[in-house]
């Protein structure tokens, strides 16, 4: 988190950009809540715009450069471009305008939480008032496998990056109370990807390290491509319907559907992905068929997206950036936001940038103010940062005590008190 040279500009006793902050943090929990609300997400970049004008600064937080690598690719790109593409770079934008700013304040897991829960009871009360109370208690499933909830919410993926942050920071008490809610508000990629990141946080330190280099995560999603190309062709079907009595449309929940015209093209003409793809936004009108007033679709799969708009120099430029992280917290994050990449749409999710990128700006931010973490590890192991040590973690209370006149800086409050 970096200083902030120029002048405060100031609402009363609070700074511009604390107040954004705090609006910013308001806005996403109700555009994560309610379809409605999420026209705000297009005043994000306008004002994060302003305040970095004021600030005369620009901040790239680790977790921000690989959503940086695709709005830089998409501008360079912006010939082969439609107006959807566009629009998926200013939602990008939206969800990164907080850390562009740079971070004053780093709000607690607690108070994170309160508000994804305040925003799945939002969520709840909009689906019992559209059914009636009645109708919705009688009506309550959850069904795993089908991937069937009552209470299923965009908070799901929220609630995995809470879920991964406290198993991180050893807080077992947290971690399950946002599992279950992760179970809950069931994304059953969001399940997959908090027990897959703490397998890998438990596993011995090299292994562990390995898994989560850059190289072989980019292998780990050039492979996960291409099995979704060969499901998308149907190479698949027999033995999907075979062990689990479900056709593969139905067991994807009509990804294969949307994924065959997008298959088509990559036979066509594979050469053409090598190099920049087939532009920003082009995967919504291939998935159209043809048939232009249809409305848009969402192709369901992050990476394959960016393999067919970008290509592939920028998909392994994206996941490069993604896990070339100093810290192992954030890798751990990067390793769950590439989870929910294979099989939704989050790239383009404001809200779930936002909390994916605070959530890893605050696993640093720890990791590099507790001098007892710092002082007892080698420099290879702060590079990681190991979490398997039964070393206990530090706990940071308050504000960060800001550096006297004579150096002009003012330091980030943070505020990352245990549960």
């Amino acid at each position: 988190m970096d200083d902030i040279d120029s002048p405060p500009r100031t609402l009363g006793a609070m700074r511009l950009d604390d107040f954004f902050e705090h609006l910013a943090l308001v806005l996403m929990v109700l555009s994560a809540a309610l379809p409605l609300a999420r026209a705000t997400n297009y005043v994000m970049p306008l004002l994060a715009a302003l305040l970095m004008l004021a600030n005369r600064r620009m901040h790239i937080d680790p977790l921000v450069r690989p959503y940086m690598v695709v709005v830089a690719a998409g501008l360079l790109l912006s010939p082969f471009a439609n107006v959807l593409g566009f629009q998926d770079l200013y939602l990008i934008l939206a969800g990164c305008s907080v850390a562009l700013v740079g971070y004053r304040r780093l709000w607690s897991w607690n108070v994170l939480f309160v508000g994804a829960l305040m925003g799945q009871f939002v969520t709840t009360l909009a689906m019992a008032g559209e059914m009636g109370l009645g109708a919705y208690i009688g009506a309550f499933q959850l069904d795993i496998m089908r991937s069937v909830s009552s209470l299923e919410s965009n908070f799901s993926f929220v609630f995995g990056v809470l879920a991964v942050w406290a198993a991180y920071e050893k807080r077992w008490t947290g971690f399950l109370l946002a599992l279950v809610m992760t179970v809950l508000t069931l994304k059953r990629i969001a399940v997959l990807g908090v027990v897959l990141c703490l397998m890998v946080q438990v596993l011995p330190r090299q292994l562990s390290r390995f898994i989560l280099h850059p190289v072989t995560m980019i292998v780990v999603n050039g492979a996960g491509v291409a099995l979704a190309l060969m499901y998308g062709s149907g190479v698949f079907d027999t033995y999907i319907v075979q062990y689990t009595q479900q056709s593969a449309n139905e067991l994807g929940q009509g990804r294969q559907e949307l994924i065959r015209f997008i298959v088509s093209e990559f036979l066509r003409e594979p050469a053409r992905f090598l190099a920049v793809g087939m532009g920003p936004g082009e995967s919504y009108r291939m998935m159209k068929g043809g048939a232009e007033w249809m409305a848009k679709q969402n192709l369901h799969a992050d990476n394959l997206k960016i393999l067919y708009e970008y290509g592939a120099i920028v998909f392994v430029a994206f996941f490069w950036a993604l896990f070339a992280q100093r810290h192992f917290g954030v890798r751990l994050m990067a390793l769950y936001v590439n989870v929910i990449l294979l099989t939704d749409n989050t790239l383009i999710y404001p809200y779930f940038i936002y909390f994916a990128t605070l959530a890893a700006a605050c696993m640093a931010a720890r990791d590099a103010l507790v001098p007892a973490v710092a002082a007892s590890a080698s420099p290879e192991d702060t590079e990681t940062d190991s979490v398997l040590s039964d070393r206990p973690r530090g706990r940071l209370q308050g504000p960060v005590p800001a550096q006297g006149p004579a150096s002009g800086r003012r330091e980030p409050s943070v505020g990352l008190n245990r549960p």
